[in-house]
């Protein structure tokens, strides 16, 4: 009788196949990894140069805005040569698409996030705001951002002491007027209401008369969420009101409310509607105090941050900076930057001495939290760091 013997049969899912490679070698038969290495190796040997070119001085106007790419590059390819390797190992196509398939799906929407908050916190940093040219003289404006005047710091429900950054939104700003003055009556008018100016935003403003003599205005209806506010006019016997200031230009007439004689206009106007975020993530860029930095431009992509610079131009959040004069102190040499007469909440000078070179870690940066200028989250690069 023949005996038939057992084995138990180990999982091949991780075999050694001797015709396949080990995981990160380079060989001619695995063309897509040799792709993915070389071009890893050149983004790292380009990173490299920019680093070397970055201590002598001279920046990648645009690295500061990209660096987050030091770190995502690298790991995306790691993540897509794991794959790679998985691939080539797996015995049936259905391992070999699904597994690689589910660790590539992962590995990038994990990137991707980490990439979202990276990218938008680069773009706080130093980065190009506007060029300038005068007498072949040209310029660069780098722009840092800082944060906003009235940053507050709260206890959270887990004892964790957390930011709170103030911001501004466009809104609809609903205010009343009495019209007419009514003898022996006097009248109080308190509050308004606010709504922000979205596209897509419903609203509705509904009055209560809280008695013959009381009006209420308020939020009945508001799809956002972030509509303030309401407005509460009394009306008493006592020394005669004279009617409200006429209506503005700005003021565009809405409804009209009237009980027992008294009469209440009810008016829209553009304004801003203030607010906190416990994240600068969702700040726009005018939520924050913005930084201007002046210097010279060389191989049209490059600044030459060694160049003795004094001074920065001040944003201030919702600020608008409508123009650059540029001034020259001596010709050719010293140029003097100001801001424009009719920008809004700019202020400051810059001087720039294009004769003149300095250490780069000896560069200004943005001013110190005293004056109110700290980074978010240490988010933002100085100019001295930039150069580090």
């Amino acid at each position: 009788m023949k005996t038939i013997s057992r084995t138990r049969r180990k999982s091949a899912l991780f075999e050694k196949d001797p015709d396949v490679l080990p995981f990160f070698s380079i060989h001619p038969k695995t063309k897509a990894g040799t792709i993915i290495r070389i071009a890893m190796s050149v983004f790292c040997m380009i990173a490299i140069i920019l680093a070397l070119l970055m201590k002598k001085g001279v920046m990648f106007m645009w690295f500061q805005k990209y660096s987050f790419l030091l770190y995502l590059v690298p790991l995306a390819g790691i993540v897509l040569l794991v794959c790679l390797a998985l691939f080539k190992r797996m015995k049936t196509m259905f391992m070999k698409i699904g597994l690689p398939g589910v660790i590539l799906f992962m590995g990038f929407a994990v990137l991707m996030t980490f990439g979202g908050m990276l990218s938008y916190t680069s773009n706080l940093s130093l980065v190009p705001k506007m060029v300038l040219e005068n007498d072949g003289k040209t310029v660069v404006l780098m722009r840092a951002c800082a944060e906003p005047d009235g940053t507050e710091y709260v206890v959270n429900e887990n004892g964790v002491e957390m930011p709170v950054y103030p911001v501004s939104v466009e809104a609809y700003v609903y205010t009343v007027r009495v019209p007419e003055a009514i003898e022996g009556v006097s009248y109080t008018i308190e509050g308004d209401i606010k709504v922000p100016r979205s596209e897509g935003v419903e609203f509705e403003v509904k009055e209560e008369w809280l008695d013959d003599n009381t009006l209420r205005l308020y939020l009945s209806k508001d799809s956002s969420g972030a509509g303030v506010g309401e407005i509460k006019v009394t009306f008493s016997e006592g020394e005669t009101t004279p009617a409200s200031p006429a209506q503005t230009e700005s003021q565009i007439f809405r409804n009209s409310f009237e009980k027992n004689g008294k009469k209440v206009n009810l008016y829209r106007e553009n304004g801003m509607l203030h607010s906190t975020v416990e994240s600068y993530m969702y700040m726009a860029e005018s939520d924050f105090n913005q930084y201007i930095f002046a210097y010279p431009r060389t191989m049209y992509l490059f600044v030459k941050l060694n160049t003795r610079t004094e001074g920065y131009i001040e944003i201030k959040p919702h600020g608008t900076l409508n123009a650059i004069n540029w001034e020259w102190i001596e010709q050719d040499k010293i140029a003097c930057l100001t801001p424009s007469e009719d920008s809004v909440d700019v202020t400051g000078s810059i001087t720039i001495y294009f004769d003149e070179t300095i250490d780069p870690a000896d560069a200004q940066g943005i001013p110190d939290a005293s004056e109110n200028a700290a980074t978010p989250a240490e988010a933002v690069s100085t100019p001295a760091e930039a150069a580090e």
